[in-house]
C-alpha cells in the first residue's frame, strides 16, 4: 500500500508539505492528511525531518507535522475497529483488475493502492482468525493475565514490538484484535497501544541523527511528544481505560 501511494503521488508529496505548511496549525493539518493517506506516520516525521535538514522546512512546520502525524495515524485503527474486513476481498479484486488491465502507469499504480489497501483488511482477518485460538492456551492466557496485572510490563511489551517491526498501525491493529476476541482487557490493551507511540519514534530520531541542530530537534521533539502524552494517560489508565469502556456501552 505504501509503495503504491508513493509511485502514484511521485515527488509531489514533499511539494505539497512545503507548499501548505506555512503555519504550524496548517501544518497539522498537512501532516494529519498525509498520514492518513500513507498510513505511516514514520514516513510524514520522516519526510519533514529530511525537509529540514535540507533547510527548506523550519523547526515549527516539522514540529506541526509531528503532531498532526499522530492524529493521522489514528485513521487504521479506526478502520479496524469499524468491522469492516469482510469488505477487503472487493477491494483486493476490483484493484487486481484495475492493475492488470490499465495500460497507463498512473491508473496501474491507484489500482495497486486500491489492492494493497483490501489485502490489508484481508490480512487482517485472516490473522484475527488465528490470533483468537491463542486465548485458548494456558500460557498465553497467564501472559495477558500478568500484562493485565502489570500495565508498564504492556507498555513496554508495545513499545519494543512496534521498534522492531516499525509501524505502529501493525501492532495497534494486532491489539484490537486480540482485545475483541477477549484475548486481553481495554487496561493491557491501552498500555500496549500507548506503549506503540513511543516505539514508533524510533525511525524518526534515527533520521535526524547526523543533521544540523534544526534537524535533531525535530527528532527529538517527535520523541519526547509521543513519550510525555503515553505517560501522562499512564498515570490515570484504569480511570481512563473505564471511560473508553463506558464510551462504547
Amino acid at each position: 500500500l505504501g509503495d503504491g501511494l508513493k509511485e502514484a503521488a511521485g515527488p509531489k508529496i514533499r511539494d505539497y508539505i512545503e507548499r501548505y505548511t506555512s503555519n504550524i496549525f496548517m501544518a497539522i493539518l498537512v501532516g494529519a492528511g498525509i498520514t492518513a493517506i500513507m498510513q505511516s506516520s514514520s514516513a510524514s516525521t520522516v519526510i519533514s525531518i529530511s525537509l529540514v535538514r535540507a533547510g527548506l522546512m523550519t523547526l515549527e512546520q516539522a514540529i506541526g507535522i509531528s503532531v498532526g502525524a499522530n492524529v493521522g495515524t489514528t485513521v487504521t485503527a479506526l478502520m479496524i475497529g469499524l468491522n469492516i474486513d469482510e469488505f477487503g476481498y472487493y477491494f483486493v479484486f476490483i484493484g487486481a483488475l484495475i492493475y492488470v488491465f490499465s495500460k497507463r502507469a498512473k491508473t496501474r499504480n491507484i489500482g495497486f493502492v486500491v489492492f494493497g489497501f483490501g489485502i490489508t483488511f484481508v490480512g487482517l482477518q485472516l490473522m484475527s482468525e488465528k490470533l483468537g485460538l491463542l486465548q485458548d492456551y494456558p500460557f498465553f492466557q497467564n501472559f495477558m493475565l500478568k500484562m493485565s496485572n502489570h500495565p508498564w510490563l504492556a507498555l513496554m511489551g508495545g513499545t519494543v514490538a512496534t521498534a522492531l517491526i516499525n509501524s505502529s498501525s501493525a501492532v495497534i491493529a494486532v491489539v484490537q484484535k486480540i482485545y475483541a476476541s477477549g484475548g486481553m482487557d481495554m487496561v493491557a490493551a491501552t498500555a500496549f497501544v500507548l506503549g506503540s507511540n513511543i516505539g514508533t519514534t524510533m525511525t524518526a530520531l534515527l533520521a535526524s541523527m547526523g543533521g544540523s541542530i534544526s534537524t535533531r530537534r525535530a527528532g527529538v521533539f517527535h520523541t519526547i511528544f509521543n513519550i510525555t502524552g503515553a505517560l501522562l494517560v499512564m498515570l490515570f489508565l484504569h480511570p481512563y481505560a473505564h471511560f473508553i469502556e463506558w464510551l462504547n456501552g
